[in-house]
């Protein structure tokens, strides 16, 4: 297997560069004077699972032909093992897209900016963490990214969305370009790490035993996911220790203490507490992003400090049986953290994401395995 070069001058490159397929269409429709027409695509991109073609001009119906290939590299055989992976530690990965995903994100100085300007995770910050997840579980879970699964829809949507959060960020005048292209492909790498590579990091600060190749063939899927939301292949690592690599040397050039990072992660606790039902949970969050994280990155972030044994065996004596004060860091946190999962996904089954769209959607074969309601 062939290493990737990821050095600054390759990095600093692909900052310049942005995706050429989508971003070819919203300039279409923007240079047509239909900026309704665009708006009206973006809220039914958003709102609704299905999009009538009727409502689609026919540029777009033509970008969706396009983008729905799965690379002549993907795996079927291996793409049904990251599934049964995915369905087997889920309720952990999921947690630590809250708890590690997102902070790291957050942490990149550079690329967070895109969401602070379009200031919708302050603004709708349920809303717009249920769509993340929403598109987690639809690429993931079973048959997600078959022909014609909700996986390969929910990236067309991102996708088109970056195009256009790209191109009103840049009409806005308000972009340093100091920080690169916004939604650039280091940021869409480093992006793409974050939900794919991180939860491992997570399960492994747990002490979760897993297969290795199951590793492997998690990475492999999102892989397909990077390649079908236009990021560039030498931007996609082929396995687990290069993705630990690209993210590593991403943090290296990114993570750095910004007032949008912190921000958006203020918003991100509230939003999580406000969520679980009672005040069990009240701490956890915090003490649950400086565990997966690492204090140097809670810090830039400016993540509370708590105490983590109170904070931690609470909620896995109320809701989980009681354990052994003496039991170590990451079994506590691991035990704290499947409780959480399987408790936020039930809270956030509830939360509707507007328009027409289902609330925030978990199939059944994956509520039943995880004890959901």
């Amino acid at each position: 297997m062939s290493e990737i070069q990821w050095t600054d001058e390759m990095l600093d490159r692909m900052r310049s560069l942005t995706d050429p397929l989508a971003d070819a269409v919203v300039d279409e429709i923007f240079a047509d004077g239909e900026v309704t027409a665009i708006n009206n695509l973006m809220r039914d991109l958003v709102r609704n699972d299905q999009v009538p073609s009727t409502q689609l001009p026919a540029v777009v119906e033509d970008y969706l032909a396009r983008s729905a290939v799965l690379p002549d590299w993907a795996d079927a055989a291996r793409i049904r093992s990251a599934e049964a992976f995915f369905a087997r530690h889920g309720l952990l990965i999921s947690t630590s897209l809250f708890f590690a995903s997102l902070p790291r994100c957050y942490a990149c100085a550079n690329g967070v900016q895109v969401l602070h300007q379009t200031a919708r995770l302050a603004t709708d910050t349920r809303r717009r963490i249920a769509e993340t997840g929403q598109m987690v579980l639809d690429t993931m879970a079973e048959g997600g990214l078959a022909p014609g699964g909700k996986g390969i829809r929910a990236t067309q949507k991102v996708r088109l969305m970056h195009a256009a959060v790209r191109h009103l960020i840049r009409a806005s005048g308000h972009w340093n370009p100091a920080w690169g292209e916004p939604v650039n492909q280091e940021d869409l790498g480093g992006t793409l790490m974050a939900f794919g590579w991180v939860p491992l990091d997570c399960l492994d600060r747990m002490n979760i035993p897993y297969i290795m190749q199951d590793a492997e063939d998690y990475i492999h899927a999102w892989r397909i996911v990077g390649f079908l939301l236009g990021v560039r292949d030498e931007m996609l690592p082929r396995s687990v220790d290069q993705a630990a690599t690209l993210m590593g040397r991403i943090g290296e050039r990114q993570f750095a203490p910004s007032e949008a990072g912190r921000e958006m992660t203020s918003a991100l606790i509230e939003m999580i507490e406000e969520t679980m039902p009672g005040n069990l949970f009240d701490g956890l969050p915090a003490t649950m992003i400086r565990f997966c994280n690492g204090d140097a990155i809670s810090d830039l972030l400016g993540v509370p400090k708590s105490d983590w044994t109170s904070k931690l065996i609470g909620p896995v004596n109320k809701l989980f049986g009681l354990i052994e004060r003496e039991e170590d860091h990451s079994s506590i946190c691991a035990k704290a953290a499947e409780v959480f999962g399987r408790e936020f996904n039930q809270a956030m089954s509830w939360v509707a994401r507007g328009g027409v769209r289902a609330p925030f959607s978990i199939p059944d074969t994956l509520r039943a395995q995880w004890g959901l309601q």
